[in-house]
This record gives structure tokens, C-alpha cells and sequence, in this order.
């Protein structure tokens, strides 16, 4: 955003946010009046830098589009014709916050997934995960589309899905896994669950389960960790204890 606007851009240029988390149109909204939301799911691996791999056969991925907070104008329709006629299964949504509220509840075991190398056994510590998560936006009045209803709506996305051989390892695991697995030195957690603690913090109201997925796997990446670092036992053995950005 502020290189957008050093480089000139006026505050009515459109920003169309695809990101994950519900944080990057509050934040676009400072410096730009034309903001999108995006709810995007592409089902990629990004394992090799210049490689991308799209694990999606006749479609490229799902989106919905509609204008920030809520709405839809001519622009989003026009985007969103023009994101059909490039395979892509879109369309819009007069408020697209609720679809981008279900996909981050769902991003929250990124995290997990990156830390302990999967989510084999993980529900209860996701569902607290995505419990505090409710009560916080709850409080705050952010809603979220109901699950089923997503479910629902994204069938047709998750059925045309197929691994291709030699990225067998990397099947089922998330972006914060590839981040990882790259070695970026950086991942997403922040921006998922680390705003889930930071508005908890300004309601008052604790998120111990995603403070230690943020936490920890910021550490990791900093540190250069590879996924799988840590078993699930030794991840919920943290809960409540004092944590350094380090390793666990």
C-alpha cells in the first residue's frame, strides 16, 4: 500500500485484496476509497522459486468479489466476467466479508499444519482455535458465512482437485507448510492468527490456542525450521506457559 501510494497512485484507484485474513481492506481503506474483497481459493503448490503448480483440472480456482465493506458494483462484475472467461469459477458477492470470514476460521490451522507437519489428529486443538476466534469477532461484530452454506457453494472447487506426480509430499498441506518448506523466512500466521490475539487483546478477551500457533510458527520461519518441527503433544504441552518468538 505505501508503495502504491509513493508511486503516485490516487486514492481512486481500485484495490482488489485476495489475501488471506479479513485485515488487508480495513488497512487498504487508509490510503485508497475503491476497495475490494477477494475470497480466493487456488489449490497451488509453490515449492521452487518460478514454479507454480496448479492442482486443478478445467477450472483455476474459485473466487467471489464484491466491494468492501459490502456491495457490488460494475467494476466487480466486469472483473468477475473476465475471471470466468480465464476458467476461473467466479462470481459476485454483495458481502464478501462473510465468504473471506469462513476461509480465515479455516486458515487458522495453517499454522498447525506448518508446525507439526499436518492435522492428523489435531480437531480439538483446531476447534478451540476457531472458537476464540468467534467469540472475538463476535464481540467486535464481524461476521462469518456459515460453513455448510461454503461447503456448499465450493463442491464443484474441491472435486476437480488431482495431485500431480512428484508433489505427493506437499498434498493436503497448506501455504504456511510450503512457506516453511521453502524456507522464506517469513509466513502468513500473523496476518491469521496473530490478528485474532491482537483484536482479543483490545476486547479483553484471551486467544491462548492462537497466540502459540502465531508464536510459534513465526519462530520457526525466522529460524529457517522445516515443517513437522514439533509434534502436536509437544505443541499443546506449551498452552499457557510463557514463549519467547524462538523455538518452542
Amino acid at each position: 500500500l505505501g508503495q502504491l501510494r509513493a508511486a503516485g497512485a490516487p486514492r481512486t484507484l481500485p484495490i482488489f485484496c485476495c489475501q488471506n485474513s479479513i485485515w488487508n481492506e480495513p488497512a487498504a481503506t487508509r490510503m485508497f476509497d475503491n476497495v475490494y474483497g477477494v475470497m480466493i481459493l487456488l489449490p497451488a503448490f509453490f515449492m521452487t522459486p518460478g514454479i507454480v503448480v496448479n492442482t486443478m483440472s478445467e477450472q483455476y480456482g474459485q473466487m467471489d468479489i464484491g466491494r468492501y465493506p459490502r456491495g457490488i458494483d460494475a467494476l466487480a462484475e466486469d472483473v468477475t466476467r473476465t475471471l470466468r472467461d480465464a476458467c476461473f469459477i467466479a462470481a459476485t458477492h454483495a458481502d464478501v466479508m462473510l465468504p473471506k470470514g469462513v476461509k480465515c476460521l479455516h486458515n487458522l490451522a495453517n499454522a498447525l499444519d506448518a508446525i507439526s507437519g499436518g492435522r492428523e489428529g489435531a480437531r480439538e486443538f483446531i476447534v478451540e482455535a476457531q472458537r476464540e476466534a468467534k467469540q472475538i469477532w463476535s464481540a467486535a461484530g464481524i461476521g462469518w458465512e456459515e460453513l455448510d452454506s461454503f461447503h456448499q457453494r465450493t463442491q464443484l472447487f474441491r472435486t476437480l482437485q488431482k495431485t500431480p506426480p512428484g508433489y505427493e509430499e506437499a498434498s493436503g498441506k497448506s501455504s504456511s507448510w510450503q512457506s516453511l518448506a521453502r524456507g522464506t523466512g517469513n509466513i502468513e500466521a500473523e496476518q491469521l492468527n496473530g490478528d485474532v490475539v491482537t483484536l482479543g487483546r483490545l476486547l479483553g478477551i484471551p486467544a491462548p490456542y492462537n497466540e502459540l500457533l502465531w508464536r510459534t510458527a513465526e519462530g520457526m520461519a525466522r529460524a529457517g525450521d522445516p515443517p513437522g518441527k514439533y509434534t502436536l503433544a509437544e505443541l499443546t504441552a506449551r498452552l499457557g506457559q510463557p514463549m519467547s518468538m524462538g523455538a518452542l
